[in-house]
């Protein structure tokens, strides 16, 4: 029996029904980490959370980062290169990119703004909070 990329399969262990789930190969993964060199080899801080799934389905990786740091800076601690840089397609500086949620180690959730942006969003007022916090003009 097949529903779309799902398929119920006999377990080969068990012999009981299980549903199977066709892999994803996504074209490009974007992910956000605290720093990267101009080679593009990456540091991701604290829980990696499926950041590692994506960077290994994905057939490009695009890594924007808080800082771009000099190479022998990434080389005096190489064990905290998450994802070194042939397996990166690009590097973007692109500073509290994560926002509005948390950088481990930078900057924390900021959990009122989401509140805000889920009220506009719930009460038709998505276009005055893009006026004013991404266009930049209050209306």
């Amino acid at each position: 029996m097949e529903k779309g990329i799902y398929k119920i399969i006999k377990d080969p262990y068990s012999g009981k029904d299980i549903v199977a789930v066709q892999a994803i190969e996504p074209d490009v993964a974007l992910i956000h980490a605290q720093r990267a060199d101009v080679y593009g080899n990456v540091q991701i801080w604290g829980g990696r959370f499926e950041d590692t799934w994506k960077m290994r389905a994905a057939k490009k990786v695009i890594v924007s980062v808080e800082e771009i740091v000099d190479h022998e800076m990434m080389r005096l601690e190489p064990y905290k290169t998450t994802l070194p840089y042939p397996y990166v397609e690009a590097v973007v500086h692109l500073p509290n990119g994560a926002y509005p949620t948390s950088c481990y180690g930078l900057y924390n959730t900021d959990y009122d703004y989401i509140r805000e942006y889920i009220q506009a969003a719930r009460e038709d007022k998505f276009q005055e909070h893009l006026d004013k916090y991404v266009y930049g003009k209050v209306r």
